[in-house]
């Protein structure tokens, strides 16, 4: 990233941040149950969807954007699994500095998140994908997904 955008980036970040606390009202911690609530719902749909092809992907027995997608999508709540972990399966490795083996001082909602994420066929599939497939050249994946 070039430097001038790394330091518009550190001086804005406040400014973003309070927006999207604003933005998504994620001040309101009454809302926060809700939103939980909303997020199984949608992991319960996908673990049907999984199981229902076998295990294998969301729509069948081939990777689709949907599931690049989703897995994408999720990989931040599975941090000690994904992006912590050694070798970082997350962003290309680039978060090395934030390796750790274990879920010692996180956030304990954090931690139960993962944990439950993991024993689901959605959270599973996240995983399994960023062991499997995004290691690949993209041209592998596009090849594999034709097949």
């Amino acid at each position: 990233v070039p430097y001038l955008d790394r330091c518009l980036m550190r001086l804005l970040a406040p400014v973003f941040k309070l927006g999207m606390r604003s933005a998504f009202e994620l001040h309101d911690v009454t809302k926060a149950g809700a939103r939980r609530v909303t997020m199984n719902k949608v992991f319960d749909k996908i673990d049907e969807a999984i199981v229902a092809n076998g295990n294998k992907y969301i729509l069948g027995d081939k990777m689709s954007y949907i599931d690049i997608s989703f897995a994408s999508l999720t990989a931040p709540l599975l941090y000690v699994s994904l992006v912590a972990c050694t070798p970082c399966l997350y962003a290309s490795g680039r978060f090395t500095s934030l390796s750790r083996k274990d879920f010692q001082g996180l956030p304990d909602d954090l931690v139960k998140l993962e944990q439950s994420l993991l024993a689901r066929p959605c959270g599973q599939l996240v995983v399994r994908m960023y062991k499997n497939v995004r290691q690949h050249k993209l041209s592998e994946v596009v090849e594999a997904m034709k097949r």
